[in-house]
């Protein structure tokens, strides 16, 4: 796991929050996805991971689903190994950016 949020963070461009489009999941984005293998949609709210709390819907970005999603906008989908060594296309289907 966290080989691959290494990676992640080695190709990730740093830029101010205004410079980022409003379709981009980023931090406290409320974000929905489809995991197109099993062909289930979720909403969830990424956060930091003192502030996870994954029955309110608040997932971790460096749990694997975070870290595939970071950084997607809107239509955009990835393959991503999950710890069990099975791998998951996500696909970002909304993003709406929170008030803070």
């Amino acid at each position: 796991m966290s080989d691959k949020l290494a990676d992640e963070l080695d190709r990730a461009i740093v830029v101010e929050t205004e410079q980022v489009p409003e379709d981009v999941v980023r931090m406290h984005a409320r974000c929905t996805y489809i995991d197109c293998r099993i062909g289930t949609q979720r909403e969830i709210e990424l956060v930091y991971p003192d502030e996870s709390d994954p029955a309110m819907g608040k997932i971790s970005v460096l749990t694997p689903v975070g870290s595939a999603l970071i950084g997607l906008r809107v239509g955009q989908e990835i393959a991503w190994e999950f710890p069990d060594g099975s791998m998951r296309y996500l696909k970002v289907a909304s993003v709406t950016q929170s008030a803070e």
